[in-house]
């Protein structure tokens, strides 16, 4: 599959995940906490099981601060959506960021965007992304990835994961690098 991506024969449209693909997510949320509470948890699962409900005060404080639009973006995302750009193939900013309920987050999410050079045509929900006439979709979770293959069967998926996945997942592609697909 990555192959047949490398051979450009007409314009793709790409959608790319934000928190996972194009940033350090979890790592940028784990440090926020870590932060506001002095801190030092590894991973979600423990700050979860430790917090308990505290955990999601702490969420929602995240959601509403500055905090996640001054996270850098991953230079690999940078120079892939550049020279994806370059060559003519259009980008599609598929996010499950609850935009629905923070009056702000979409707009500041798009301006985060826009500041780190990142282009793209549209920014949109995943759940709303089978309105959009897209080729491949590239994503860090795989249960994102089989909802939306669900409804858009015939288009291409790539899970960038650097977790080794043993079984073959068909019609999915697993990289450890954005810079494997181009």
């Amino acid at each position: 599959m990555i192959n047949k991506l490398k051979q450009n024969q007409y314009p793709k449209v790409w959608s790319f995940d934000i928190d996972g693909v194009l940033n350090d997510y979890p790592e940028v949320w784990l440090n926020y906490i870590n932060k506001e509470i002095n801190e030092s948890f590894i991973s979600k699962e423990e700050a979860k099981n430790s917090l308990g409900e505290s955990y999601w005060h702490i969420k929602e404080s995240y959601r509403i601060s500055d905090y996640k639009y001054q996270v850098p973006i991953k230079p690999d995302a940078k120079y892939l959506i550049s020279r994806l750009k370059e060559r003519g193939d259009k980008i599609i900013i598929a996010t499950t960021r609850p935009f629905e309920k923070y009056s702000l987050m979409r707009k500041n999410t798009k301006k985060w965007l826009e500041s780190n050079n990142i282009y793209f045509e549209s920014l949109v929900k995943k759940e709303e992304l089978y309105k959009e006439d897209f080729d491949i979709h590239i994503d860090d979770e795989l249960g994102e990835i089989l909802k939306i293959k669900s409804y858009a069967e015939s288009k291409g998926y790539i899970l960038f994961s650097q977790d080794t996945i043993d079984s073959k997942l068909e019609g999915i592609k697993v990289v450890s690098s954005l810079r494997e697909i181009i």
